[in-house]
């Protein structure tokens, strides 16, 4: 089955999206500051913050955003905290109340006390101290370590690398004439070119010794304070959700608690909507044909001169059926209802995944591992982005807490038609169980029942049964003949669109596989273990709603 290609909204998405700016700069501002006091120094590099936050301050005008749109994006900023431009940068994402998540190629204390390749020490002393200051700002939301190899040049490649795949646009600081080394702004401004993300090159000069910045978008080459980057394409909803209702700007992102919820509620509305249109329409193209195919039958046994015009009658609702039929699976094809359902289903519990993660401050790192749509990319880092920010803040709840009210409330609830996920999969892998066996018995009767009116039709005229009536027995059998196998394609038809089989393994499997992950999660003796298998769960539950989907999305009524 194909589906429309995506195509991004002119319109203003209903949720706001996090637009991500990566960001890399010089470690050392100027070749002057050997020679200034650590008061010049610490006012140059306040002269820089001040520059770099007009920059962030104008970026949605740089970025050509309409108004509309500008007003339902809001930015976070990526980099590492190295001394000098990263630390303006820093700076200038706290002044503005930006969100900044940082990424580094080290463990923290490991990080702050690392050398060049000469010996030369990253941070002294008092840059140490201002370095853990910076960290402590509740506009961080994560740090994030990268990469864990020995080799320095390739763990910052690898963090370079991995704020380019995060970024939608990306800032490069650097100085004039200085020479690019391996793994440095250089390095990311080539591959950020190379995978065609924007990036807003600056290059520091010294006026009076004032830093002064030259702005030039790249790949195109042009420059000027006032550029836009008309082209640049905003994060944007997957057009199957863009129709939800409209979250007002306010000024400030909503909660992650807020923006799940909406997500939840329209995903499984729309869900269940294009759930009951594909499978009450796959249920009529069926029994259409089959009723379409009965009528046939009797028409031709009937094809007599005093049943002509009865014949007509049936011949008319034989038409009247495959019409219905036909239009039926015209409607679902045209309007693509499996894909939405299933898509719609899928936004559902990414947000219902979320959600239950609760209070927990960690990286929903299984959001970005599993095969999830790349039309759902931007509403995922939104989420994640949400979801640091507001967990960075709140207090600290004893995780034996936690844990009791995850295993309570998301796996193990016994209400009667609960959703939670334990008594889900033990009630939908038994309903699952009961239609995969009904659907195989009938193919199995209706089979054999066909080979038996066969075997009838072939002894009836070889003269073996002369008991029989031999037209009648002919007539009779030559209808069942033809009826009996259809019924029996009829039954393995619905079976593969209610999408049995597969239901029937993967609901079983998740039940066996939720219960065990329950008894580990009871047993956890630590935050870190609590937290590991928490997230193990979440990546398994979202994966399998992840598998359903791609296997679904190209489901049809055979």
């Amino acid at each position: 089955m194909k589906h429309p290609p995506h195509k991004s909204s002119p319109h203003a998405p209903a949720l706001p999206l996090v637009i991500s700016i990566g960001f890399s700069g010089a470690r050392l501002l100027s070749d002057e500051a050997v020679g200034r006091t650590a008061e010049q120094e610490a006012a140059y590099e306040a002269a820089l913050t001040v520059q770099l936050q007009a920059i962030l301050g104008q970026m949605p005008q740089l970025l050509g955003l309409p108004v509309d749109h500008a007003k339902q994006h809001f930015f976070c900023g990526l980099s590492q905290l190295a001394i000098g431009a990263d630390q303006c940068f820093t700076r200038a994402c706290a002044a503005l109340g930006i969100p900044q998540r940082i990424f580094l190629p080290l463990p923290w204390d490991a990080y702050r006390m690392a050398a060049s390749s000469n010996g030369t020490p990253d941070f002294s002393a008092e840059q140490r101290l201002v370095a853990d200051e910076l960290l402590k700002s509740p506009h961080i939301i994560q740090q994030r370590i990268i990469c864990l190899t020995d080799d320095r040049r390739a763990r910052l490649k690898d963090v370079n690398l991995e704020i380019v795949n995060v970024a939608n646009v990306v800032i490069c600081l650097k100085r004039k004439g200085t020479v690019a080394k391996p793994g440095g702004t250089q390095d990311m401004i080539d591959l950020a070119v190379k995978r065609s993300t924007p990036v807003l090159e600056l290059t520091l000069s010294d006026a009076n010794g004032q830093p002064q910045l030259e702005q030039r978008w790249l790949p195109d080459g042009n420059g000027g304070p006032t550029l836009k980057l008309a082209d640049f394409k905003a994060p944007a909803l997957p057009h199957e959700i863009e129709a939800m209702p409209k979250l007002a700007a306010s000024g400030q992102p909503p909660s992650v608690k807020d923006y799940a919820e909406r997500l939840k509620k329209y995903g499984s509305a729309q869900s269940k909507k294009h759930s009951t249109w594909f499978k009450y329409g796959a249920l009529v193209i069926i029994v259409t044909h089959l009723l379409a195919t009965v009528g046939a039958v009797i028409a031709m046994e009937m094809a007599t001169e005093q049943m002509k015009d009865l014949v007509k009658i049936i011949l008319g609702f034989e038409l009247a059926f495959l019409a219905v039929g036909f239009l039926t699976h015209f409607g679902l094809h045209r309007s693509h209802a499996v894909r939405h359902w299933a898509f719609c289903r899928l936004v559902a519990e990414v947000a219902r995944s979320v959600r239950s993660i609760g209070s927990r401050h960690v990286y929903l790192e299984y959001l970005f591992t599993l095969p999830l749509p790349l039309s759902l990319r931007a509403t995922l880092r939104t989420l994640n982005v949400l979801h640091l920010r507001d967990t960075r803040s709140l207090p600290q709840q004893p995780w034996e807490d936690l844990r009791n009210t995850y295993v309570k409330t998301r796996l193990i609830d016994e209400l009667e038609n609960s959703n939670h996920q334990i008594p889900y999969y033990r009630r939908e892998a038994a309903k699952a169980r009961k239609w995969h066996n009904l659907a195989q018995w009938v193919f199995n009767v209706c089979s054999l029942g066909a080979f038996a009116v066969s075997l009838t039709k072939l002894l009836v005229k070889c003269h073996c049964l002369e008991s029989l009536p031999y037209e009648e027995t002919q007539s009779l059998c030559g209808a069942l003949a033809v009826i009996l196998p259809v019924l029996a394609v009829g039954a393995l038809s619905l079976a593969g669109a209610s999408d049995l089989d597969a239901r029937t393994y993967t609901f079983e499997d998740m039940r066996d596989f939720l219960e065990q992950k329950k008894e580990h999660l009871e047993a956890a003796t630590s935050e870190r273990e609590f937290d590991k298998l928490m997230l193990e769960t979440e990546s398994r539950l979202l994966g399998e709603t992840a598998t359903w989907f791609s296997r679904r999305s190209f489901t049809n009524v055979a």
